[in-house]
């Protein structure tokens, strides 16, 4: 059902009516693939580390079916989906036919963003990229050196660094009116905590657009080893000032520079549970969960997840169902309510884990903003008229 108003108020709809959604989601990460070639340590499914916990190997070489990514392309972009981003369980760019869904996307008119280890990139590759249009690369190397990035990514050498750098370069140096622009993803760990300044600097002596810091969401009994002690925290917190000030220096040269959510960066960092690996549980005991209306994850194997967390709760399989009979169904109304009206203690969340690291805050933060800025007398239409709605 399409309520006559404006599209940017029709989330906001949602939220205050419970249960239902009148658009699309905004905001759609799709699973290309779970192939990977790296084991970073903090990875959930590929690390070293694990001793048991793999997942199978099937599980290993899950990709969506070409067919089944246009057919969603389309989906989303009918409903009003603005932003799609490829990541998951593997690289993207190991999906064969990752490309050639970026250039669906960008003619139906959607943002694009990829997370990758770029370790697969081919100058090639980043030519057609960059004639795409593609929006944002957001490249995960946990390292400003190559020394670090060979400590946190135990079966690749300092020379796959290096290529990265270079191809890096080549994306900086042929890229056309900013595009795409370049984020640089850093997991802090204890293995690489002590670098937090140098992944800066080496994010502006190469030109990056921007750093994000996040901490690592480690497995108990396997990863958790890699969990910053008390100690480790207050080090990277020293840190801080020193890294805000070294953005606003280069920000008041004029050329722009993104410390992307720091500030939630360092709230996780000072959490009372961040010993466990618990970064999430005060803010998400006061904050109505909102990503039933604003996001959505697609599984490798088709499955439709309601948030980054959810791949053990899914809401509905592609295989079955097309995405906009999905996104419209009972059992997707059923999560946006108790989401939204249960405490994450409720035995439905069990399987999320959404106190230890919530990577859809920043999303329920911005929706909460976006509310709480409603003039009143726009609040109180909306509410009236999604009153009776069943």
């Amino acid at each position: 059902m399409k309520l006559d108003l404006p599209d940017d108020l029709l989330d906001l709809a949602g939220i205050l009516h419970g249960s239902r959604a009148f658009i699309g989601p905004e905001h759609v990460v799709l699973d290309l693939t779970n192939r990977c070639e790296l084991n970073c340590l903090g990875c959930w499914t590929y690390s070293p580390l694990l001793r048991g916990l793999e997942p199978p190997g099937l599980w290993k070489h899950t990709q969506l079916r070409s067919a089944m990514v246009e057919t969603l392309i389309d989906d989303l972009a009918d409903l009003g989906t603005k932003r799609i981003r490829f990541t998951g369980g593997g690289e993207p760019f190991l999906h064969h036919n990752a490309l050639a869904f970026a250039r669906r996307i960008k003619e139906r008119g959607m943002t694009l963003a990829v997370t990758t280890s770029f370790t697969p990139v081919t100058v090639p590759m980043i030519d057609t990229m960059i004639d795409l249009g593609l929006d944002t690369l957001s490249v995960s190397l946990w390292a400003g050196t190559a020394e670090t990035f060979s400590r946190t990514h135990p079966n690749r050498t300092e020379r796959t660094f290096e290529r990265v750098t270079e191809n890096l370069r080549h994306l900086l140096a042929n890229r056309r009116n900013g595009k795409p622009e370049l984020i640089l993803l850093d997991v802090v760990c204890s293995t690489n905590f002590h670098e937090v300044r140098g992944m800066l600097e080496y994010a502006l002596e190469l030109g990056a657009d921007g750093v994000y810091y996040t901490l690592v969401d480690a497995i108990r009994g396997r990863t958790d080893g890699l969990l910053l002690n008390a100690e480790q925290r207050n080090l990277v917190l020293a840190e801080a000032p020193g890294i805000l000030a070294r953005v606003e220096e280069v920000q008041a040269t004029g050329k722009p520079f993104l410390l992307d959510n720091f500030d939630g960066f360092l709230t996780r960092l000072r959490s009372p549970g961040a010993d466990l690996g618990v970064y999430d549980k005060q803010e998400l005991e006061h904050l109505p969960c909102t990503v039933g209306w604003h996001f959505c994850r697609i599984l490798a194997d088709g499955r439709v997840a309601p948030c980054c967390r959810g791949a053990e709760h899914p809401l509905g399989d592609l295989k079955e169902q097309r995405f906009k009979d999905i996104w419209h169904s009972p059992t997707y109304d059923d999560f946006r309510r108790k989401a939204r009206d249960l405490p994450k203690t409720d035995p439905y969340f069990h399987r999320l884990g959404c106190y230890i690291m919530c990577d859809n805050l920043m999303h329920i933060r911005n929706l909460e903003r976006k509310l709480a800025e409603l003039p009143g007398e726009v609040r109180a239409e909306l509410q009236r008229t999604v009153e009776g709605l069943s």
